[in-house]
């Protein structure tokens, strides 16, 4: 029930997750389900839930936690998992070090950047010895990336390419690193190449509408974004995003529509929520605002009443 909860983002559902996680008598493998869930709740998780389940006596356990550690502050990042590169088990070890990949080496000791770039190695070799498979060197891409190897991150994405030319990930990572570069004529040309490859990808129209929006292509961008939204339905934040590229359009009703269709998918989605919540303001429909605001405040109690949530979200996203 837990996890149902969890996957339906149901009110109280971190709560029950985050007993299961801590809860000894369950399976290993539904505590690290747990964990990992809470993992991709999108909020950071407070560190005295993380803490615990990082010295978790399951190794399974201590990997799915990790990823937990991605949202917290990078200064905190360290004192929490830093340990754990030291970890007995393979695959705690290289998770630790994926995560804590990204930190600025400088605010370690010369001992944490040795242990650290072990890791990194360690990672790296894990990777290697699976390197027939593409998303092999996707990991390895996006490890780059984080370390800022930007010319290791390209060769790593272009190699998965070359063992799978229609690896969708590599693409759509790939046209990311040229957008980190500045260089959006060359993520355009990749995007325009796997449209080719796979012209019913979702993930591919979705990346090819952020792109036409950052480079003020808005027409095309609504287009893309709602093929995106269509060839994947079930997915609330490709509906999400093209709600919102409407509504910055001037289409006010259609964006309300769009999201309103989310929210019967996902009901207890707090992106989609608090976009109508602001959405239904700004077009003068208090009623179904405060509606909105009240499945917020019994999904989250902390965020105050419907009202003080209405007040606090105002017309802005």
């Amino acid at each position: 029930e837990a996890l149902f909860a969890g996957r339906r983002g149901e009110p109280g559902a971190r709560r029950e997750l985050a007993a299961l996680a801590t809860t000894g008598k369950y399976p290993e493998i539904v505590r690290a389900t747990a964990a990992s869930m809470l993992a991709q709740a999108g909020n950071a998780a407070p560190t005295d839930l993380i803490k615990p389940l990082l010295g978790d006596g399951s190794a399974q356990v201590r990997e799915a936690a990790l990823a937990m550690v991605d949202a917290v502050a990078p200064e905190q990042r360290w004192p929490l998992a830093g340990s754990l590169l030291e970890d007995p088990v393979y695959a705690v070890r290289i998770e630790a070090a994926r995560v804590l990949a990204a930190l600025d080496r400088q605010s370690l000791t010369p001992q944490q950047q040795a242990l650290l770039d072990r890791g990194v190695a360690e990672y790296v070799a894990a990777q290697r010895t699976n390197a027939e498979h593409p998303h092999s060197h996707v990991n390895l891409g996006l490890l780059y990336t984080r370390l800022r190897n930007f010319d290791e991150a390209q060769a790593a994405y272009r190699q998965a390419l070359r063992l799978d030319a229609g690896y969708i990930p590599a693409y759509v990572n790939l046209a990311d690193l040229h957008r980190i570069r500045g260089e959006e004529q060359a993520a355009a040309d990749v995007l325009l190449q796997a449209e080719k490859v796979a012209p019913d990808s979702a993930d591919i129209a979705y990346a090819i509408g952020l792109h036409d929006v950052r480079t003020g292509k808005r027409q095309r961008a609504l287009q893309s974004l709602k093929r995106a939204a269509r060839l994947a339905p079930e997915d609330v934040r490709y509906a999400y995003v093209y709600a919102v590229a409407m509504y910055d359009g001037g289409q006010v009703k259609a964006a309300l529509a769009e999201l309103e269709r989310a929210h019967q998918l996902r009901p207890n989605d707090l992106d989609v929520l608090i976009a109508l919540v602001s959405y239904s303001r700004s077009a003068g429909r208090m009623q179904q605002a405060l509606h909105y605001a009240q499945t917020i405040a019994d999904i989250e109690p902390r965020l105050g009443t419907a009202e003080q949530i209405i007040e606090r979200i105002g017309g802005a996203r």
